[in-house]
């Protein structure tokens, strides 16, 4: 191996080496190191390998740095930090297992676009609350960046990367070193609460701003507030001493920006617990003079929304709190008190009272309309077993354009009570996947040769988006924000809960609309999310799909469907040889992976002719990384017929791939005889795999659409 360059070994050698683990495949490599996605055996669990290469191992200064940061980051334990497992060296390689985050750095996430302000709050937020927990054990970062902080599935910050602040820094990133303190750029250096702050404080100015350069730039957004412009000036001063002295101290301000009122409020409840606990005679014995931290209790630092969260207290703030609570209270003010509890607990008294005689309300309610109307949501395997043709969709309009949508109308048809609207769907369903528009269900609305129908009985949003198809129509499209006012007023009561539009991410970044159509949310706070939803005010806003909500159903007055699933793998396979394929929405990506569970009957010949002629394939399971991604794609689907995979039985010469790839399977080892034959593989929800007939039926199957054509396991 070079002296000069890293070469990082292959996947098949580190599995002779290190025997320990399963290496699957490599996520990440630069000149110093390289990460890998590994299976643990001995626990049976995912997990992340970091190697270093051999010249910086060999570095006496980077191993002792090395091995004190990894002996006291494995002692971490917290939501926003990524766990460390364990460490140790092979091939003169030092190497750090970690958790394995399923998600992508915010750097990736960002791509130099403005972060909307609620959405800005809560990463900073989970930024601050994580290292004030690694503070507190008294580890500090040094090297925070974009590049380091990772995104989970559920898009809260995981911290790693703690050992980055030690070694050549020449041989960085130079996109991560501005984030760093210029202090740490002195040999020697060594990370200190200042430093991380300072990296904090640059990380939000980008995440607020867009850009890259300009410790002025927050002066150009007008949506950032004075005070939260001064939080960053002084947090990223040249000058350590400039800085706030530790970074609950900046946690406390930040809140305070952000939300005056609420976070003024939260930190003076703190800090009155904290002075209570300082009375105590041991905890007030147990202060260390070292940085005016207390080894016994500490104050949190503050949750977004003040819930107490593992940090570090402010050093002067606590005992000046304390004096003042050694002074007794007067006997006026103790009446004062004692009235003001007996007010309180009267009026606690009332509003119970009035909580439980209309709890009692609804539940009768609830109770007269389940015995009159009987609602039932159809189940996935009772689907059709394929979808009505309908005429090609002309694709001439673009994304954001919606002609009329100013001046929304209601039609003729009168909005007549919807307790029935499974029933009176299920009883439409063959005339309206037909086309056929003669008859509408009572309650569905007319807007410019559109109609819009309001379906109160919730599902996630997979289940309503193939819930609308079945019914031949597709998730109402979002429109302009009269449209979604016209339809919270006009369709869906405003209950105070958002429902489901036809709107959802497609792959990585993309997202696409119910009917095949690419687009771009013009706020970008709702591309943090993947399923798009009208809030109570009839703003658009993103969830997460398994939630179950209401959703609006909407067909084209002429017949045609273009959120048919035929409609939509066309447009798939027509965009696949430019720049940016339109994947069906729902569409999830692993990778370089793309997938699309589909949940309608099928044999497996018509599975596999589906997903050919949306130019993929039927799914091909390459190693225990996909598998592991395909069982959780279908880890709730409704499925008991289970679900196609891309494996067939060919007599004399055991499984196959239908991609031709070779067979890497320890479900079903590729000798194993078939049982049945012409048989082909399916899996059962959320894993297991069975045999069948192809010409048998299964609930659904997995169409899977790659860059690469060959395995890379």
């Amino acid at each position: 191996m070079s002296e000069s360059s890293f070469i990082p070994p292959e996947v098949d050698d580190l599995n002779e080496q290190m025997s320990a683990f399963e290496f699957v495949s490599r996520l990440a490599a630069d000149e110093m190191k390289a990460v890998y996605l590994v299976k643990q055996k001995s626990l049976e669990r995912c997990a992340a390998i970091k190697l270093y290469s051999p010249e910086l191992s060999r570095s006496q200064e980077f191993r002792e740095s090395f091995a004190a940061t990894a002996k006291v980051t494995a002692k971490l334990m917290h939501p926003n930090l990524i766990g460390v497992y364990d460490s140790g060296i092979e091939q003169n390689m030092i190497y750090l297992v970690s958790e394995f985050v399923a998600g992508k750095p915010l750097w990736n996430s960002t791509k130099g676009e403005p972060v909307h302000l609620k959405h800005l709050q809560t990463l900073v937020e989970g930024i601050c609350v994580g290292m004030c927990h690694a503070h507190k054990h008294g580890v500090f970062h040094g090297a925070l960046s974009l590049k380091n902080i990772l995104l989970d599935e559920t898009h809260m910050p995981k911290i790693g990367g703690f050992s980055q602040a030690s070694g050549d820094t020449s041989k960085l990133d130079p996109s991560a070193l501005r984030f760093r303190a210029p202090e740490m750029a002195e040999e020697g250096a060594r990370p200190t609460a200042q430093a991380d702050i300072y990296s904090i404080g640059v990380i939000l100015r980008e995440m607020a701003v867009g850009q890259t350069e300009g410790v002025d730039a927050l002066d150009r957004v007008k949506h950032i507030g004075p005070a939260l412009k001064r939080l960053v000036q002084k947090a990223t001063s040249d000058d350590p001493s400039k800085r706030h002295r530790e970074l609950v101290e900046f946690h406390e301000e930040l809140l305070d920006a952000f939300d005056p009122k609420a976070g003024r409020r939260s930190v003076v409840s703190i800090r009155k617990k904290r002075a209570a606990e300082l009375t105590s005679p041991s905890t007030l014995q147990s202060a260390s003079p070292r940085s005016g931290l207390a080894s016994g209790p500490r104050a949190s630092c503050l949750g977004a929304k003040g819930a107490a969260v593992d940090g570090m207290d402010r050093p002067n703030a606590a005992p000046r709190a304390a004096v003042m609570l050694l002074k007794p209270p007067s006997s006026a003010k103790l009446w004062i008190h004692l009235v003001v509890i007996v007010v309180l607990l009267l009026a606690i008294k009332v509003a119970w009272g009035a909580y439980q005689q209309k709890k009692a309300r609804n539940e009768a309610e609830d109770k007269a309309n389940v015995s009159t109307h009987e609602v039932r949501v159809i189940p996935r395997s009772a689907r059709p077993t394929g979808q009505q043709s309908t005429p090609e969709y002309p694709h001439t309009r673009e994304a954001n354009d919606f002609p009329n949508d100013s001046d929304p109308r209601p039609g003729t048809q009168a909005a007549l009570s919807k307790k029935d609207a499974a029933k009176e769907l299920a009883r439409l369903r063959s005339a309206l996947s037909r086309g056929s528009r003669s008859e509408l269900p009572p309650g569905t609305l007319e807007m410019d040769n559109r109609y819009f129908y309001h379906v109160n009985v919730p599902m996630t949003w997979d289940d309503a988006f193939w819930y609308a198809q079945m019914h031949g129509g597709h998730l109402a499209i979002p429109g302009s924000r009269a449209t979604s006012e016209w339809m919270r007023e006009k369709l869906v009561e405003n209950d105070g809960m958002p429902f489901w539009l036809g709107a959802a991410k497609s792959g990585r970044h993309s997202w696409t609309l119910a009917d095949g159509r690419s687009w771009r949310p013009r706020d970008p706070s709702v591309m943090l999310g993947e399923f798009l939803a009208v809030g109570t005010a009839g703003e658009l806003k993103s969830l997460q799909g398994d939630l179950k909500r209401e959703f609006v159903i909407e067909w084209s007055k002429d017949g045609r469907n273009p959120g048919s699933l035929e409609s939509l793998l066309k447009t798939t396979k027509d965009s696949l040889a430019t720049a940016t394929p339109i994947y069906p929405p729902g569409t999830r990506a692993f990778g370089v992976r793309n997938y699309l569970y589909v949940p309608h009957s099928a044999t497996w010949k018509q599975a596999v002719l589906a997903a050919r002629a949306a130019g993929g394939n039927l799914v091909v399971i390459g190693g225990i990384a996909e598998k592991f991604n395909i069982e959780k794609l279908t880890e709730d689907a409704d499925a008991p017929e289970g679900i196609w995979l891309g494996g067939f039985h060919l007599a004399g010469r055991g499984w196959r791939w239908t991609t031709g790839e070779p067979w890497i399977s320890s479900d079903w080892p590729q000798g194993k005889e078939a049982k049945i034959k012409d048989s082909a593989l399916l899996m059962r929800p959320g894993g297991g795999w069975d045999e069948r007939s192809r010409d048998g039926m299964a609930s659904g199957y997995v169409i899977e659409w790659s860059s690469d054509h060959k395995i890379a396991h």
